[in-house]
């Protein structure tokens, strides 16, 4: 039998892949604008009128139905009452890797074909990390130092032309010797300004590059046996990943735990929701981001087969 949360995924998949032959679902939107004095209020009402393919989604389809009274124009209202609510303005919403290939989109960073390369870099290079993309200190201090020493380098405009002028090439509007000759031009200074500057920004980034590694594998989470700070490390023969305790010398922990082979790996804020240890994220270029627990994973119930035990495999029975 499916656990729980495996039979919702598996009827979601059913479903989805049903809903995809489905007919169309039909909604109708309302709006009016009641006014009180010099201000306006607005009031939005949503019905479906035909269900369509949302019926076959069954509960993963929720729409709030909202039906305004019967209204027409210059009709009068009475106001029974008046709220006053203190709020905040919010912040944007962080990017994720769909809307920030849409703002690269409208900003024209990038093309087609580099785009999806440019935010897979983010991540490999642990500038962003999570699925909500998150600026690491990395990100910010590397901006930071190249602002400082050398704005051009990040200055969208110049991308943006080059990318503009690499396409007037391809349509024939431009001649590569004319591009590549601007394009040397503008560079030419900043490489020379990076030159001269070499050393001061060496030390600033090599500094910035090993605060940000020791943070990058070092678990928020203490090892559950010792207490002592928990790290992704490589075993010096296999050069295979884990975590491991680093109190193996000074307590002789021998806590341990495996994590994916391949793939970059990004340490979670996030917490598992079924044992709090730290989750993990493992990118691999064309898949899916992976989220895992590895403390659940060593922990997963097992049956006996013989004299082995073997990880029990779920079946679907009718």
């Amino acid at each position: 039998m499916l656990e729980p949360r495996e039979w919702k995924l598996f009827d979601l998949i059913v479903r989805r892949f049903l809903a995809t032959f489905g007919q169309t679902a039909t909604k109708q939107s309302e709006k009016a604008t009641i006014k009180v004095g010099d201000h306006a209020f607005l009031l939005h009402g949503s019905r479906i009128l035909e269900r369509g393919w949302i019926a076959l989604y069954g509960q993963y389809a929720k729409f709030e139905e909202v039906t305004l009274p019967p209204l027409k124009e210059g009709q009068d209202v009475t106001v029974k009452k008046i709220t006053v609510e203190e709020k905040y303005t919010q912040p944007p919403a962080r990017y994720n890797p769909s809307s920030l290939l849409k703002a690269m989109e409208e900003a024209e960073i990038g093309t087609k074909a580099t785009r999806a390369d440019i935010i897979e870099t983010l991540f490999r290079r642990g500038y962003v990390k999570d699925q909500r993309m998150t600026a690491t200190p990395l990100a910010f201090r590397v901006t930071e130092i190249l602002t400082k020493y050398c704005p051009k380098v990040i200055d969208v405009t110049f991308t943006r032309e080059l990318e503009n002028r690499m396409e007037a090439i391809e349509s024939g509007n431009q001649t590569r010797e004319n591009v590549v000759q601007e394009t040397v031009d503008y560079l030419k200074p900043v490489i020379e300004g990076l030159k001269a500057k070499e050393e001061e920004i060496g030390k600033e980034l090599t500094s910035v590059l090993t605060e940000t590694w020791q943070s990058s594998i070092t678990l928020s989470v203490p090892c559950p046996k010792c207490a002592s700070a928990l790290k992704v490390v490589r075993n010096p023969k296999t050069r295979k990943r884990f975590i491991g305790c680093s109190g193996k010398w000074e307590k002789k922990c021998t806590f341990a735990l495996p994590v994916p082979q391949f793939g970059t790996l990004t340490l979670l804020e996030k917490r598992c929701p079924e044992c709090g240890f730290q989750m993990i994220q493992v990118r691999s270029k064309g898949r899916r981001p992976l989220l895992s627990c590895p403390s659940c994973y060593v922990n997963k119930p097992t049956t006996q087969k013989g004299s082995h035990e073997i990880a029990a495999k779920p079946t679907v029975t009718k």
